[in-house]
């Protein structure tokens, strides 16, 4: 079934207690990045006049669950949002207030609904959520979180807390924290639970993670607290391997023997890629500890590209003998920023595609926006960037007025991150990018400082 973006969201963020969130702990695990590599809208210009650009945002979603012949609603959601903050299915969502309802036909009721604030760099800082008291309310607290960032705006650490409806306060509930390079990359997060009866923080999960020369996320380490041996537990190992374009070509996820004390492989995924580095194909196989060789699992095949974003998903299963044979297939549709505005599965039947009761779906709905980039006192520098316009890559100089660490990152006109890089202590300092899988068109180049912050405009033309 389809995990609505609020949840996922707000998994992002808080681990609830209740049943519907916490099923979504993972989520906040793989979200964890999207946090703390958030866009920056609010920053400074390297000219005295105001530049704007036209974003969009995620504003209702309705989320649909086959009822054996045909779709029907599950849940909605929508957000507001404030200033020129936003998000969408692939970036974390911004939102001053979000709430979700849940579908009883034939009407909705409410569900979540949820606030964030934010800092002066659009950060979210805090997040408060409450669920609705059946059956006439009100709205009662149930879980809250306090987030902390660097310098750079990586998440350093976050703080949830669960409501206690018998003595009407806040207890603490978990807390994870990260660690980073000079680049800006993650290289441990660790995870802890508090135990109320003691008052203490317990270990739960302690990940660490390496990186290629391209800051490509290359291997996770997954340990796991044991009570019973006091100590750190190996759990599991994953590798990813990239191409020449820092596509990823393969994944695969290990887990660790104790009573061996050996790695044993546990599943793999191959990835293949057009010229465009569009991904084509997905084909996952198991390890058979039995035969000790990979078997076929399921082949992921995606097609009828709308700009970079496929239409048509096919996904197969091996039949145990010699091939894959159809299963379910997914058409997206996407608006003109290529984010998705509906999709909606069907199942092979063995002759005809046809609505199954475990297919499902999704409508989304965006808004426009206006990005301002207002102007700033003291930029603490300049910079230069060139060719003008840019072809397949691009040089920036930037000069601080003092020496300073700082990152770089291009931001498409629909609020995207597309490219990050980071900056290492100096005052004057030189980054050569390449751009030439970007599309032709216009972009912000936001180069953010420890003192400082220059934003300017880019063009891409080929």
């Amino acid at each position: 079934m389809h995990i609505p973006k609020f949840i996922t969201t707000l998994s992002a963020i808080v681990l609830s207690t209740s049943a519907v969130m916490a099923q979504h702990s993972l989520v906040l695990k793989l979200l964890h990045k999207s946090t703390a590599a958030s866009y920056q809208p609010h920053c400074g210009n390297t000219t005295a006049s105001k530049a704007t650009a036209t974003g969009s945002r995620l504003i209702k979603e309705v989320n649909l669950q086959s009822d054996g012949t045909s779709l029907a609603p599950t849940d909605s959601a929508i957000y507001s949002y404030s200033g020129s903050r936003g998000g969408d299915l692939d970036h974390i969502l911004k939102f001053d207030a979000g709430t979700l309802y849940f579908y009883n036909s034939p009407l909705y009721v409410n569900g979540y609904a949820a606030t964030q604030t934010f800092d002066a760099n659009n950060n979210i800082k805090t997040l408060l959520l409450k669920t609705w008291q059946l059956p006439l309310g009100p709205w009662i607290n149930s879980d809250s979180a306090n987030l902390q960032y660097d310098a750079n705006n990586n998440l350093l650490k976050t703080t949830m807390m669960a409501w206690d409806d018998v003595n009407s306060q806040w207890l603490f509930s978990s807390r994870d924290s990260s660690t980073y390079d000079v680049n800006n990359n993650e290289l441990s997060h660790a995870w802890q639970n508090y135990n109320s009866a003691t008052q203490t923080w317990e270990n739960s999960e302690y990940d660490t993670y390496t990186y290629t020369a391209g800051n490509k996320l290359e291997s996770t380490l997954v340990l796991n607290w044991s009570t019973f041996l006091n100590d750190w537990d190996t759990v599991n190992y994953l590798t990813n391997t990239y191409d020449a374009n820092d596509n990823m070509t393969l994944f695969i996820s290990q887990y660790y023997d104790a009573f061996n004390h050996v790695w044993v492989s546990n599943s793999k995924d191959t990835f293949t890629y057009d010229a465009s580095n569009n991904r084509l194909t997905d084909m996952t196989c198991f390890w058979n500890t039995d035969s000790l060789k990979w078997l076929n699992n399921s082949l992921v095949t995606y097609s009828n590209f709308s700009g970079n974003s496929p239409q048509s998903e096919l996904t197969q299963l091996w039949n145990d003998t010699t091939a894959f044979v159809n299963a379910q297939r997914k058409t997206n549709a996407y608006n003109a920023n290529e984010q998705l505005t509906s999709f909606y599965t069907q199942t092979w039947d063995g002759s005809n595609w046809i609505t199954e009761t475990y297919d499902y779906g999704g409508r989304y709905y965006y808004e426009s926006y206006s990005l301002h980039i207002s102007p700033v006192a003291n930029l603490g520098g300049k910079a230069t960037i060139y060719p003008v316009p840019a072809g397949n890559e691009i040089t920036v100089n930037v000069n601080w007025n003092e020496p300073q660490q700082g990152s770089i990152s291009i931001i498409s006109m629909n609020g995207n991150t597309v490219r990050r890089c980071a900056l290492a202590m100096a005052t004057d300092t030189k980054q050569t990018i390449n751009v030439s899988d970007l599309p032709a068109g216009n972009y912000l180049v936001n180069i953010m400082g420890t003192k400082g912050n220059i934003v300017q405009q880019l063009t891409i033309a080929r």
